[in-house]
């Protein structure tokens, strides 16, 4: 196993020309496994932890990657982030605290009821994980993708 410095050393060697920015932006310690992406449409790397995405899970999330044009990983990255703060996944989490208005946040992407409503696939739980990995893929493509708390 390459210990997380010598990683970004061997990432950094691939990417000799021009400035190639690689650290660690996770929580510290890192996670005992990370995943490489080096992603060939933008020329950037992503190391994100190993996921322990369920089957089903990761195919919601690749198909809406694939029908949005967005990278996976960033919907991996706020799947886990959002439903888990970080530490995997979680299709059926509820978020703790209640919004302002009582709502609370719900499922693999923890929408607000009221965000979710706005979607092309409302008519669906935001617990189903391929109704919310869609629903993400669409927020990206159409901009609103910055409205989720984990970047």
């Amino acid at each position: 196993m390459t210990k997380l410095p010598d990683m970004l050393r061997l990432l950094s060697d691939l990417f000799p020309h021009g400035r190639h920015e690689v650290g660690w932006t996770g929580t510290w310690p890192p996670p005992a496994r990370l995943i490489v992406v080096i992603g060939h449409a933008t020329g950037g790397v992503a190391i994100t932890p190993a996921d322990d995405l369920t089957d089903e899970q990761r195919e919601a999330i690749e198909l809406a990657a694939t029908a949005y044009r967005v990278d996976a990983a960033t919907l991996r990255r706020e799947a886990s982030c959002e439903s888990t703060g970080g530490d995997g996944y979680d299709a059926a989490a509820t978020g703790k605290a209640a919004a302002a208005d009582g709502e609370r946040a719900e499922g693999l992407f923890q929408f607000l009821s009221s965000t979710w409503a706005t979607k092309p696939y409302a008519q669906f739980s935001p617990y189903n994980p391929l109704a919310a990995a869609l629903a993400a893929g669409w927020m990206h493509a159409h901009g609103r993708g910055g409205e989720w708390e984990c970047q």
